[in-house]
């Protein structure tokens, strides 16, 4: 029989782990990385800020535009308001007309 051949160690072998040492360059080297790729993030996201910002000038605008439709609604109820009060303000000063006249022609036939 053939011995098996290994490409790595073999499991009976306890070596410790071969330490990595982080140098300045490996740090400078990642930094740049990560600042690459929030940069690229940043160009990505450029456009829907853009788009989002547009988004809610325009939902602003619509909200400015409810609110005077909602200011006149309110006008307009008060004014109604007003109105049937003048209504039955006036309503009720022709009643008392009417028996202002009832009563003074009722007074002349008795005279």
């Amino acid at each position: 029989m053939e011995a098996e051949k290994s490409d790595g160690p073999s499991e009976t072998q306890n070596d410790p782990p071969t330490p990595v040492a982080i140098t300045q360059d490996f740090l400078s080297h990642f930094l740049q990385e990560i600042r690459s790729e929030t940069g690229s993030l940043k160009d990505d996201l450029k456009p829907r800020i853009k788009d989002v910002r547009q988004e809610v000038t325009e939902i602003g605008e619509h909200v400015d535009d409810l609110e005077k439709v909602v200011d006149a609604s309110l006008e307009g109820q008060e004014q109604l308001r007003r109105g049937n009060t003048l209504e039955h303000q006036n309503l009720e000063l022709q009643s008392k007309e009417e028996d202002l006249e009832n009563q003074s022609c009722c007074n002349s036939l008795q005279i």
